[in-house]
């Protein structure tokens, strides 16, 4: 159990089995086991500990209403991100929602987002329509932003009001290759 809450911070975004080895000097086989823990913790308490930002259900709705195509992609198993979706009731507001795999082949977000890119079909010319938007930078880096235009790529402190955290930003504009 570690003491210091802002410490587990650093664990929001990359995949446990990541982030056990480089802050807590975990073997693979110990941090497999502490995201069993973790997932029975979750599954049981922590999802009922968390709650949405104000607003977020108003805009998924106002960009749904206004015809845009919502996904969702998150390097967390994609069980769990529709049950956490399901849990707050916004399920229904994704078009597509895809998350990493269970067997720890798609679990890095550029994975997760090949494997989203892939659902949606797209035709190369529809590409310059999609547009990413994330919680870290470390995400844009993790889609590689040598595949993206940089065109709407963006990095600022508070893009949700209610928080100083950094937000990114960035346009599948011209990309020169497939991700997948």
């Amino acid at each position: 159990e570690e003491p210091d809450l802002k410490k587990l911070e650093r664990f929001i975004g990359p995949p446990l089995t990541e982030s056990f080895p480089e802050f807590y000097g975990f073997t693979l086989d110990e941090a497999r086991q502490g995201t069993i823990y973790y997932r029975e913790y979750f599954d049981k308490y922590g999802i009922h500990q968390n709650k949405l930002f104000p607003g977020v259900r108003e805009m998924l709705d106002a960009l749904h209403k206004d015809g845009r195509i919502l996904c969702t992609a998150s390097s967390k198993p994609e069980v769990h991100v529709l049950t956490t979706l399901q849990a707050f009731g916004i399920d229904g507001c994704f078009d597509y929602i895809c998350g990493g795999s269970l067997d720890e082949s798609r679990c890095v977000k550029y994975k997760v987002i090949e494997e989203l890119l892939h659902r949606l079909n797209l035709p190369e010319e529809e590409m310059d329509k999609v547009l990413m938007v994330g919680d870290l930078y470390c995400q844009a880096v993790a889609v590689g932003l040598d595949c993206l235009s940089a065109a709407a790529h963006k990095q600022r402190r508070g893009c949700h009001p209610n928080t100083s955290a950094p937000c990114t930003t960035l346009s599948f504009r011209n990309r020169n290759r497939r991700l997948f």
